[in-house]
């Protein structure tokens, strides 16, 4: 446990729970669910949703993300994950900033082999915008 952050010392404890029928149940339910996600994109060319449900976590809220209870990081995860577990193509762009300062951004996700849609909207997102050129001070 020594070797990983408290968060990835979690999730591996947390797997080591799983016996072999859960994880076979689980490799159904992602096969399932990979095949719903190719048939949404059989009407749509991307999706764009958030990439997280609030603004960026500080330095210091990632690094007490190991501390909190496992719903605090599912809830940061909830936008991203489904692309992790179906291996669709996503592209996060900044979006703006929250009044305290902290960024927030866009996930825009689409079909296997066909990256070149989303590379094209993301440009056409940031012709349109301004908030990739914002950096902070360091």
């Amino acid at each position: 446990k020594d070797k990983y952050g408290p968060s990835l010392a979690t999730l591996i404890e947390l797997g080591s729970t799983f016996s072999a029928m859960d994880y076979q149940k689980m490799l159904l339910h992602r096969h399932e669910f990979c095949g719903r996600v190719r048939s949404m994109f059989e009407d749509i060319d991307i999706l764009i949703i958030p990439a997280q449900p609030n603004a960026a976590p500080t330095l210091a809220e990632m690094a007490a993300l190991g501390d909190q209870d496992p719903g605090t990081l599912n809830a940061l995860l909830q936008f991203t994950a489904p692309s992790d577990v179906t291996g669709s193509p996503a592209l996060t762009l900044p979006a703006g900033y929250t009044k305290a300062g902290m960024p927030i951004a866009f996930q825009f996700i689409g079909r296997h082999f066909e990256e070149d849609i989303l590379f094209r909207a993301g440009h056409k997102f940031q012709l349109e915008t301004d908030w990739h050129l914002a950096h902070p001070t360091i």
